[in-house]
């Protein structure tokens, strides 16, 4: 029997978060907001149920190669019933390719793959200006223990590679992935989501990115993006 969403708990730029009647379990629903470029909300018909089919798929995926997530089930066309977490006020960023703000701030080539992944600590509440934490100072704020770290760590790694197969065999190339982690029944585990907001995507040919800065604010143009993506991402995937 499916769970019927009950009080709501919170809500986001994109998101909200729906109580459910089974203990220690919400339901996330994804909505058609976007930030666009900068501060201008946009409505991108269809966005929510694209990010919450892409966002199921691939914690199923993650699943299967035990790396642990919030995951449960679907929820409806928009949403997911995933285990309640205490949210870890930390995003862990893994670098494959670098970006042209990677490029900037390191002196590596734009575009070019990087001979490692290379993974960047953040406070959940940084700007996009603000420099990202040391591995000590991520220590130091408190909120994880270096044990606790060290499985972080390892999730990512395990993680970004898992999810880079999966794109590769769709002729796309993961160039980041922003993850982030909380506590549930004494154990830490990915949560938040997995879809075209926090994963950065290079069409394998073009090197053209699925989701281009530039269209952030045409709303008409991101709606045909987020569904040639869902037919790569998704359709293709399933043949």
């Amino acid at each position: 029997m499916a769970l019927k969403k009950k009080k709501k708990l919170y809500e986001g730029k994109t998101k909200t978060i729906f109580e459910t009647e089974a203990p220690e379990q919400v339901i996330i629903t994804f909505r058609d907001d976007s930030q666009g470029n900068g501060a201008k909300a946009t409505t991108i018909p269809g966005k929510g149920a694209i990010a919450g089919q892409i966002s199921g798929f691939l914690f199923r995926v993650l699943e299967s190669f035990f790396v642990p997530t919030h995951f449960l089930a679907p929820a409806g066309k928009d949403g997911m019933l995933v285990r309640q977490l205490e949210m870890i006020p930390l995003q862990f960023l893994m670098h494959n390719i670098a970006s042209s703000s990677f490029a900037r701030r390191t002196g590596a080539k734009e575009g070019k793959p990087l001979e490692r992944p290379v993974l960047e600590y953040y406070h959940k509440a940084a700007t996009a200006r603000d420099a990202g934490l040391s591995r000590n100072d991520t220590l130091s704020t408190g909120f994880v223990n270096s044990n606790e770290l060290r499985h972080i760590e390892r999730c990512v790694s395990k993680a970004n590679a898992v999810l880079r197969g999966v794109f590769d065999r769709r002729g796309l190339k993961l160039e980041s992935c922003k993850l982030e982690f909380g506590r549930g029944k004494n154990r830490i585990m990915i949560g938040d989501e997995l879809s075209l907001e926090n994963l950065r995507l290079l069409d394998a040919k073009t090197g053209d990115r699925l989701l281009p800065s530039r269209a952030a604010n045409d709303p008409a143009e991101m709606q045909r993006l987020y569904e040639e993506a869902a037919r790569k991402i998704l359709t293709e995937f399933e043949k």
